[in-house]
């Protein structure tokens, strides 16, 4: 046996695995998946903010929603991701200083490590 791993977001998951291109796909919530045989995973999925050390926030023990409103801020591409944020921070898209979107959030720690946003 012989295992390939592809990472991506779930829309191009599921756009390979419509084609044929995937036997099997983990996708993380919210995703449509009435289309699909499925089965959820006993693990739970985090959102959180990228910091640096030295940056005053990362020194609090707790965030509030308010302390993000007015920073630049980074949101995954996915729309089901998007609004799943937006309503925790019960906002709309324009009140909050989005900077940028991102498929995979392990390429926005190097935007943040040059201080382009959050």
């Amino acid at each position: 046996m012989h295992f390939e791993i592809f990472s991506a977001d779930s829309q191009e998951i599921k756009q390979k695995l419509e084609a044929g291109l995937l036997d099997l796909g983990f996708l993380i919530e919210p995703v449509e998946k009435k289309e699909y045989e499925w089965i959820r995973l006993g693990s739970c999925d985090l959102m959180g903010l990228i910091l640096l050390r030295e940056d005053p926030l990362a020194k609090k023990k707790h965030i509030q929603k308010e302390d993000v409103y007015s920073l630049p801020l980074f949101l995954s591409y996915r729309k089901e991701v998007r609004k799943e944020i937006l309503r925790f921070f019960e906002k709309e898209e324009k009140d909050l200083q989005i900077v940028g979107s991102s498929r995979l959030f392990s390429n926005v720690g190097y935007l943040v490590e040059q201080k382009m946003g959050f």
